[in-house]
């Protein structure tokens, strides 16, 4: 049920909220209110109308309308359908909502992200294709530095890491917690995947393939630091490091920070 919700300071700031008109930040702010204790709400624009602008004339197509483009605009927020019902969820509700005595939702739940890993060749989930396997098995130290054939595995060629950054490259915050996130769901497949997540990652934030000594440091830093550690630090790194003569040793310099007591 509805009730008294969190703004978090940094909504205001948002780049992807200052892309909407007053009008759809304001029914932005209205289906938090009228959100259920874990960010699920219907999406009926009738209902949406009836709750968020009660005294106005909007019609039921501008409603959709706004709705749709909020949806649209900010990934956080997911429209899906349950019995030929439409609903509504935000994505990182527990991170800015924590109610006292949480009431269970009696909305349908979404629809889970399902890891799009079994392929043609019938590759099973969690486990590396056999053509893989023999490129992970080469690490760094076995031939030149950095140049393994893990480390040339590009985009779209390494199975099973699906994740996209990029629609969270304007939040430090959200790439940090869905690197965190993303690290933690494969962490006990072990530590090969764990460097390619970061590879995917590096790639898509910085624009250049992970190779040489950046590799080299990644590929020690996995068995070395836990996954919140990683995350802080490669947000960091990648942001940064495209400047630095020596990415690597920026890197290195990041993770090292990171690691030490508040």
């Amino acid at each position: 049920m509805p009730r008294r919700r969190m703004i978090d300071p940094d909504f205001w700031s948002d780049s992807r909220i200052k892309k909407l008109p007053p009008v759809e930040r304001l029914f932005f702010l209205g289906m938090i209110s009228h959100a259920d204790d874990e960010g699920r709400l219907q999406a009926d624009p009738a209902y949406l109308r009836s709750k968020i602008f009660p005294y106005d004339d909007f019609s039921l197509d501008e409603i959709r309308e706004m709705r749709d483009h909020i949806v649209e605009a900010n990934p956080n927020v997911k429209l899906y359908e349950n019995s030929g019902e439409e609903y509504l969820y935000f994505r990182k509700w527990s991170r800015y909502q924590k109610p006292s005595h949480p009431q269970p939702s009696k909305l349908p739940k979404p629809p889970q992200l399902q890891e799009e890993l079994q392929s043609d060749s019938g590759t099973v989930p969690g486990k590396l294709p056999e053509r893989e396997q023999n490129r992970a098995g080469m690490i760094p130290s076995q031939s030149r530095l950095g140049q393994s054939s893990l480390g040339k595995v590009r985009i779209g060629q390494v199975s099973g890491v699906q994740e996209d950054f990029t629609e969270f490259l304007n939040s430090e915050g959200d790439l940090t917690d869905l690197l965190t996130t993303t690290l933690t769901k494969y962490r006990p497949r072990g530590p090969l995947w764990l460097t390619e997540v970061l590879k995917r990652f590096w790639e898509q934030c910085t624009g250049k393939e992970m190779s040489g000594t950046v590799f080299q440091v990644t590929h020690e830093a996995v068995a070395r630091y836990p996954p919140d550690v990683l995350a802080r630090a490669y947000v960091k790194a990648a942001r940064y490091s495209p400047g630095k003569t020596n990415p690597a040793k920026y890197l290195r310099k990041v993770l090292e920070e990171k690691a030490r007591p508040p």
